[in-house]
């Protein structure tokens, strides 16, 4: 019997598909903030003389509302983003597609109920995406430029993680074709203003500052110690890569200005995967992004497919949605095992340390 591809298809791209994943991830993401279950490896050590935002709140519960509501502005910033240049064409659902694919990998990440500055990374970067977008060949447009690189200098003086993102930055306004030297000023500028104005009223000391050392994800200790995390990086990671390539492939074909628009989120996501094999330790940060990415090249190689054929973005997806199920399942599993053996351990000292 010939298996029929068309049901598997429509529902793939139907809103009711995503709106199940959406609800169903949320879901898991109320059950890992409301266990008390936190990421089974800690966030990075802050930025520039600001406290990371990962130590901005310490009550479980206004960490899963702030979790929840940064995740579904993510989305709504997703879906205006689609809409506004058209980034998953010929897909009516696109969007939510895109979006719940994201709340997924979210929800399988370790401590997916905590709150991280990843959250806020992975909504400016689609703020920043479209800015950079909204200037394509044109190069006087350096007042958008300079917010850009603003929001970077500010979110570098909380988490040393968003550095890196500088060089994603300056090689995306070379695929806008705006680089030019009003816009090198701007990107100067931007970049260090957010610094200098909080160095000029004493406010931070940059030379306070030490620079983590980075840890490899393959260093010895982190498969014993955060082996769910290892594995969902590794998988995210390489369903980025994979899909990416196979996006390139036929977005080659395109015009100049949807090669340059997808060659920004490529850099991005090429970069998060980099960043989150060699500096594991702040792989909290990365992830957020790293999902947000890997939605973006998986929804665009379903979208992509010829008509009336499974290709592989369908086949992916519904690969990548019953691992990523069972992602969830071991990741709160061990979460909550962490936590319980915390807690006991915890409690021994504390009955020691009584006076008998």
């Amino acid at each position: 019997m010939r298996f029929n591809p068309a049901p598997l298809i429509r529902l793939i791209g139907s809103r009711s598909f995503a709106m199940v994943l959406i609800v169903a991830s949320v879901a898991v993401t109320v059950a890992h903030g409301l266990s008390g279950a936190g990421p089974l490896i800690t966030a990075g050590t802050g930025g520039f003389g600001l406290p990371s935002p990962g130590q901005w709140l310490t009550s479980p519960a206004w960490s899963l509302a702030a979790t929840l509501g940064l995740e579904l502005l993510i989305l709504t910033a997703i879906i205006q983003l689609n809409r506004g240049f058209n980034l998953i064409r010929g897909l009516p659902a696109g969007s939510m597609l895109w979006g719940a694919l994201f709340m997924l990998f979210q929800s399988a990440s370790p401590g997916a109920g905590s709150f991280t500055g990843g959250l806020i990374m992975a909504l400016g970067a689609l703020i920043a995406t479209a800015l950079l977008y909204s200037v394509y060949q044109q190069p006087l447009l350096t007042r958008r430029i300079l917010l850009v690189f603003v929001m970077l200098g500010a979110g570098s003086l909380f988490e040393y993680g968003c550095i890196p993102y500088f060089a994603v930055l300056v090689i995306g306004c070379i695929q806008m074709r705006v680089m030019n030297p009003r816009t090198i000023i701007a990107i100067v500028a931007g970049t260090l203003v957010p610094a200098w104005i909080l160095v000029a009223f004493g406010l931070i000391e940059l030379n306070r500052f030490i620079m983590p050392m980075p840890v490899s994800i393959f260093a010895h200790g982190s498969f014993e110690t955060a082996l769910p995390t290892v594995v969902t990086a590794l998988v995210t990671i390489a369903a980025c890569l994979f899909t990416q390539m196979l996006d390139m492939l036929q977005i080659y074909a395109r015009n100049a200005r949807t090669r340059a628009f997808f060659g920004l989120i490529a850099t991005a996501g090429l970069m998060t995967s980099v960043l989150c094999v060699i500096d594991f330790g702040n792989i909290g940060f990365y992830t957020p992004l790293l999902n947000l990415t890997t939605a973006y090249f998986v929804t665009l190689l379903f979208s992509l497919r010829k008509r009336g054929a499974t290709g592989p973005g369908t086949t992916l997806i519904a690969l990548l949605t019953l691992i990523f199920i069972g992602l969830c399942l071991w990741t709160f599993t061990a979460s909550l095992m962490s936590s319980s053996r915390a807690a006991s351990h915890l409690s021994t000292i504390a009955s020691t340390a009584l006076p008998r």
